[in-house]
Order: C-alpha cells, then structure tokens, then sequence
C-alpha cells in the first residue's frame, strides 16, 4: 500500500499538525519519566486526536481535499 504525503495546504496542515502531536506526546511521556513523577502513564484515548490528524491528511478517503494523481519523483510511504 502507497500513502502519498499530502500536498493540498488542509491536507498537509492536518498532517503535519498530527506529526507535531505525536511529538509533544512522546516528549511528555518521556519527560514525565525522566523526572520520575508517580504517573500512570497517558490513557490510550490521549494518542487517539494526532492518529486522527495524520490519517485525515494522508488516507485518500478521508481527505477533505482532493490530491491530485501521483507524479514520478513524489514522496511515498510504502507499508
């Protein structure tokens, strides 16, 4: 399967806003462990908003603006 990244400014906002999510999440997690607060970790649902932003921006299906056809030489995830 090919994910292509967006390149529609909705798309990519929605991306690279969810790409940023997920890095405050990961830093908090492990700042909150470098200085050992008594935390029980962050709840699955925590994670759920930035998954959310970054499938909205690359799953074809879920993008409110439509991406034009795939060009040779364009970024592609391959999974």
């Amino acid at each position: 399967m090919k994910i292509l990244l967006p390149k529609q400014w909705l798309n990519a906002a929605f991306f690279y806003l969810g790409c940023l999510g997920l890095l405050f999440q990961i830093s908090a997690q492990l700042m909150i462990w470098w200085q050992g607060y008594d935390h029980p970790g962050m709840p699955w649902y925590i994670w759920l908003a930035p998954m959310l932003l970054i499938l909205w921006g690359v799953v074809p299906a879920l993008q409110l603006q439509n991406e034009l056809p795939h060009k040779s030489g364009e970024v592609t995830l391959k999974l």
